[in-house]
């Protein structure tokens, strides 16, 4: 108790009333001060959110898939962007004990023709053995059958709206007749997934649908190859096995690192890093002016009461700390608001734009932490004309 005391006492000096009736004497600049905080809380916490949302996308076609280990080329970039390599590879892991099963993947792009607007637009196509299916998606695996015609295709349902109104289409009709790459084509079933930044949408084939669409592709090409291991095996030992055993024109990787790969690759190739980080230092930077005008202005009022203070011999750490709390209250004030306004701004994200965005705990730190440096910084700035204030000059 003796410790709290003294701390109390030495934070608090004349109590914590006077900073709080500093602020709310004007009403004005204080709700100035408190909006100017919340934008930056909720521009923050918005962005971080957006940005782990888009790497959060990036992988959905990753965590889709099945197997412990995934075979890719030498030269693999990215998922949409990777050469090809042999199927005769992906079968020789088959000789690995531990390895129960393989399944190819092929992976391209081409054109869907828009039903509504007859206009084409990119999108991402998986082709796959039917007998081999690489996803983990039960609404996959349930319309197996329907794939059995190499015209038939399933749609992503998470896809953007730029394809037309497929879903609600396959709802009242049951069938989508379109094209694909200038080819008769039917969509008859759906399955979630979701856009990346390479690919507004997904499509599923079999492979000889695959070999329709692409016939310049040859079926002894695959671009990703899943492996699955028996119960109990250690990924890392079979891994190593077939890399010793299988050539250099392919890599075994476990999915764990298969999935962070594909992050890292964006989040180097790309300029989503750079464009959210310094939205980041622009909220910042704006909280911090809006919080120094404010205190700034307070102090500047309340000269002639801070000279009084300092000639009967109160110190600058005084004024110091008083301002600090005067800071700590806008925080306090600006952050909540900035929570809950976040959270409603994800909720609609969510909806309106399919964005996964959420509210974790790591990025609320992260952004307090940030908020906590952006007030301080601009309290302690503040009391620049204080500090250097003499009683003897203002009276």
């Amino acid at each position: 108790m003796r410790v709290v005391k003294a701390l109390q006492s030495r934070l608090f000096a004349l109590g914590l009333p006077l900073c709080w009736l500093q602020l709310i004497g004007e009403k004005k600049r204080f709700l100035t001060a408190v909006t100017g905080v919340t934008f930056a809380v909720t521009l923050m916490l918005y962005q971080l959110g957006i940005y782990d949302a888009v790497f959060t996308k990036v992988v959905l076609p990753h965590q889709a898939l099945r197997g412990e280990l995934v075979m890719i080329s030498r030269d693999y970039n990215n998922l949409y962007s990777n050469a090809p390599f042999s199927r005769r590879r992906l079968t020789q892991a088959l000789s690995d004990p531990d390895v129960v099963a393989v399944a190819p993947l092929m992976v391209g792009y081409a054109d869907l023709r828009n039903p509504a607007s007859l206009q084409n637009k990119k999108i991402a196509v998986f082709g796959f053995r039917l007998d081999q299916n690489p996803f983990a998606l039960p609404a996959i695996s349930a319309q197996l059958d329907a794939l059995k015609n190499p015209e038939v295709g399933l749609f992503d349902a998470r896809s953007q709206n730029d394809f037309g109104p497929v879903r609600e289409q396959l709802a009242r009709q049951g069938e989508v007749r379109t094209e694909l790459n200038h080819r008769r084509f039917f969509l008859r079933g759906l399955f979630p997934m979701g856009g990346t930044i390479s690919a507004a949408g997904h499509l599923v084939l079999s492979e000889p649908g695959f070999c329709r669409v692409f016939p310049e592709r040859s079926p002894a090409l695959i671009n990703v190859g899943m492996i699955q291991l028996r119960s109990g095996a250690d990924p890392f030992g079979v891994g190593a096995r077939l890399r010793a055993r299988l050539p250099t024109e392919v890599s075994i990787v476990s999915r764990e690192t298969f999935i962070a790969d594909e992050k890292e690759y964006w989040q180097k190739r790309s300029p989503i890093a750079f464009i959210f980080l310094g939205t980041m230092l622009v909220a910042m930077l704006v909280g911090s002016v809006i919080v120094y005008q404010i205190l700034y202005t307070d102090v500047s009022d309340h000269l002639r009461e801070y000279a009084t203070l300092k000639a009967i011999g109160l110190a600058d750490r005084f004024f110091i700390t008083l301002v600090l709390q005067q800071a700590a209250i806008l925080l306090a004030f600006g952050f909540v608001p900035g929570l809950l306004l976040t959270a409603v701004l994800n909720a609609i994200t969510r909806r309106q734009g399919a964005m996964p965005t959420q509210l974790t705990w790591s990025t609320t730190l992260i952004v307090f932490a940030c908020t906590v440096v952006m007030c301080g910084v601009a309290a302690l700035l503040s009391t620049r004309k204080l500090r250097r204030a003499d009683p003897a000059d203002v009276f």
